[in-house]
């Protein structure tokens, strides 16, 4: 399962979930083009989804795909944005999806939070050669233009961990993310 909580969303993501006035109530009374026009809809290919956008603002999107689930939560206000994702398909715990993620919602901060069933340390790989170890989900080497700030991998208890990374964005014209 990979859990991501954003906070401080780009205004020009949060843009499409206002729908004041003739516009927006025009694109308030179709939620899969709010979907598509913000890029949520390009994340989750063959998901089927189901969108939702609340007056005077917010969006909310459930997503299912043989049994693997994917919510997205938005409420857009600039003094309290975020939005939260969520899934149970293993071939979203991938650092490259982490950075097609963060890119689309551009957060000032990110939280992401992995749990695996079947987890093994990086200071014991041999003990299940077949479980997944998870810190290479935001590996700093492989999210590119961020730094690695912190890197926690814990067990909870036999064969259930969670993988924790912090990374800060590089550049003045970039967010600063932390994903943990």
């Amino acid at each position: 399962v990979i859990e991501v909580a954003m906070e401080g969303l780009s205004p020009e993501f949060t843009r499409h979930f206002f729908y004041d006035g003739e516009e927006g109530a025009a694109r308030a009374a179709d939620p899969p083009a709010v979907a598509k026009a913000c890029g949520l809809q390009g994340l989750m290919h063959g998901v089927h989804l189901d969108s939702w956008c609340f007056e005077p603002c917010g969006f909310s999107l459930n997503g299912l795909e043989d049994g693997y689930y994917f919510p997205i939560h938005i409420p857009p206000e600039p003094q309290m944005s975020f939005a939260s994702f969520e899934t149970n398909h293993p071939a979203y715990v991938s650092a490259a999806f982490t950075e097609r993620l963060l890119k689309v919602f551009a957060p000032q901060d990110a939280t992401v939070l992995v749990m695996s069933r079947s987890f093994r340390s990086h200071a014991s790989p041999a003990a299940d050669a077949d479980a997944m170890p998870l810190a290479p989900v935001a590996a700093p080497s492989i999210v590119r233009g961020f730094e690695c700030v912190r890197e926690t991998t814990e067990q909870l208890m036999p064969s259930v961990g969670a993988s924790c990374v912090v990374l800060s964005a590089h550049g003045d014209d970039m967010h600063k993310i932390a994903v943990a």
